[in-house]
């Protein structure tokens, strides 16, 4: 009996230790390899000094949200990249300086959400316009799709 009982516990080790190194190598496998290129644009992105400081002050005081909703409204950014640029400049990352206007001069020249969406579904690619939907404004997926069928 105590033999049954030490083959059986064996089993299990050995099985354990399977399902641990098959996890460990499906983990290794997941971790991008080389630079991401659109994380380094983001780290480009030019900002002005004082919203630089401002982004600062609200993570400093544990207002991190504020710090992200502030800077989608100043920038456009998606929700997504205005989120890992807030965590980047609060992790020390100092972005250059915004020659002033620019910002502004680059939101007037570009077209509408609303217009971009509408020419991506004109040109049958409903998927795209509601990825762009939701990268821009942070909505969900359904509400990016009721969005984009109501234009």
């Amino acid at each position: 009996m105590t033999d049954v009982l030490i083959v059986l516990a064996v089993a299990a080790v050995v099985i354990l230790v399977l399902i641990g190194v098959r996890a460990s190598n499906r983990a290794r496998a997941e971790v991008p390899t080389g630079p991401d290129p659109r994380r380094e644009a983001l780290m480009r992105q030019p900002l002005s000094p004082g919203l630089v400081a401002r982004i600062t002050e609200l993570c400093t005081a544990g207002r991190k949200i504020q710090a992200v909703k502030e800077l989608r409204e100043v920038t456009g950014l998606g929700l997504k990249d205005a989120k890992d640029l807030v965590d980047a400049i609060e992790a020390g990352h100092r972005p250059a300086p915004l020659v002033q206007g620019e910002i502004i001069a680059e939101r007037l020249h570009r077209p509408d959400l609303a217009d971009r969406a509408r020419k991506l579904m004109a040109d049958g690619q409903e998927v795209q316009a509601i990825r762009l939907v939701c990268d821009e404004t942070g909505m969900g997926i359904a509400d990016a799709q009721k969005f984009v069928k109501a234009l």
